[in-house]
């Protein structure tokens, strides 16, 4: 069918890299708006168990939150080891402030980026840092809120957050 068809392959082969571009698009984004806004509902727990008197919780989150923005840091000082120590600040403001997932998804989405002075591939990174925001934050404050939930509560919030977390988790 190729040998008949020189064109096929080609024309087949750039199909399925468009498609799969586009499938990636909309895998990547709900996955990186998912990991900000979980990372944003659970600094807002923090404050919100602190509020009612529920401290253990609280400092739990903390903790958690620490840990997983060190992680964190470390994977960005690997991945840009060798870019100005300003571009290395406003990746670490990134990774800090829970936007690393955004600024990820757009490094990888640019088909222009430049990976010569990174360790790992676009891709690659992204993956780590999703998989890190899993395994430091994502499942353990998870956990955390389902055990603390009050059985009487009308509160919404804590399910608003743990909903957060789940569709972080299911969207890696």
């Amino acid at each position: 069918l190729f040998a008949a068809n020189a064109w096929l392959k080609p024309f087949l082969l750039q199909l399925s890299s468009n498609l799969l571009n586009e499938v990636s698009k909309w895998r990547i984004w709900p996955s990186a708006l998912f990991a900000f806004f979980d990372h944003f509902s659970d600094v807002v727990m923090v404050a919100y168990y602190l509020r009612n008197d529920k401290q253990s919780v609280a400092l739990g989150m903390l903790a958690i939150l620490v840990v997983q923005m060190t992680a964190q840091s470390r994977l960005v000082l690997t991945q840009f080891h060798s870019v100005s120590r300003r571009e290395q600040a406003v990746e670490l403001f990134f990774a800090i402030s829970g936007l690393s997932s955004v600024s990820n998804a757009f490094y990888v989405l640019n088909p222009d980026a430049d990976e010569n002075e990174h360790r790992m591939e676009a891709a690659r990174f992204f993956y780590m840092t999703k998989m890190t925001e899993a395994i430091f934050e994502s499942l353990p404050t998870l956990f955390l809120q389902i055990s603390s939930l009050e059985e009487d509560s009308s509160d919404r919030l804590p399910f608003v957050s743990i909903i957060l977390s789940i569709s972080t988790i299911s969207f890696i």
